[in-house]
C-alpha cells in the first residue's frame, strides 16, 4: 500500500483526505460510495488541481505505481492512495524532479518490496538538489534584500536620485545603486 510505503501519517495531511465537491454528479457519487473512498477523474482533478488531461497523461506515461481501476463502463476510479501519489508527484515536479525520475520512482514502487534502498537513494538525491537550490535562492535573496535596503535608505534620506544614474559620476569605491 502506498500510504505505508510513504512512511507518513496521512491522517494530518489535508491533501490526503480529499474533500469531494458537493456538486458531484450521480455517477460520481456511485463511484465514490462503494467501499473505501473512491474518486472519479473529475473529482481527483478538483482535489489535486491536476487537469483531467494531465491525469490521463500520467497514467499513459507510467507515472502511477499502481493500476488505476475502471468501472464496468470504462471510467477511471481513483482511491486515496493514488490521490496521495498525485499530490506527491506534483510536489516532486514543482521542486524540479524530471519526469524520468518520477517514472523511475513509480516503477520501483510498483515492483514491490526489496528495492527500498533504491527508492531512498532517488529521493535523497532529489532532496540534495532541492536543498542546493534553496541555498542558491537564499544567497540571491540576500543580495536582493541588501539592494532593497540601499534604495529604502536613500529614498528615506531623499538621496535616491543618483542611484544607478549613468550621468552622475560616482566614487569607484562605492557600489552602484
Amino acid at each position: 500500500m502506498l500510504a505505508c510505503e510513504a512512511g507518513l501519517d496521512r491522517s494530518h495531511d489535508a491533501t490526503v483526505r480529499p474533500r469531494v465537491n458537493s456538486m458531484s454528479s450521480a455517477s460520481d457519487h456511485e463511484v465514490a460510495s462503494s467501499g473505501p473512498q473512491r474518486y472519479s477523474i473529475g473529482e481527483v482533478s478538483r482535489i489535486t488541481g491536476v487537469g483531467v488531461h494531465a491525469l490521463r497523461w500520467f497514467e499513459r506515461e507510467g507515472l502511477f505505481p499502481m493500476k488505476v481501476e475502471r468501472t464496468p463502463g470504462g471510467q477511471r476510479v481513483f482511491d486515496a492512495d493514488i490521490v496521495y501519489w498525485i499530490t506527491l508527484c506534483t510536489t516532486l515536479r514543482r521542486t524540479g524532479m524530471p519526469i524520468a525520475r518520477v517514472q523511475e520512482l513509480a516503477s520501483l514502487i510498483e515492483a514491490g518490496p526489496g528495492n527500498e534502498a533504491d527508492r531512498m537513494a532517488l529521493l535523497e538525491a532529489h532532496e540534495a538538489t532541492v536543498r542546493a537550490r534553496i541555498r542558491d535562492l537564499e544567497e540571491s535573496l540576500a543580495v536582493i534584500s541588501a539592494k532593497t535596503a540601499i534604495y529604502r535608505s536613500n529614498l528615506e534620506a531623499g538621496t535616491a536620485g543618483g542611484l544607478w544614474d549613468p550621468t552622475t559620476p560616482r566614487d569607484p569605491q562605492d557600489p552602484p545603486g
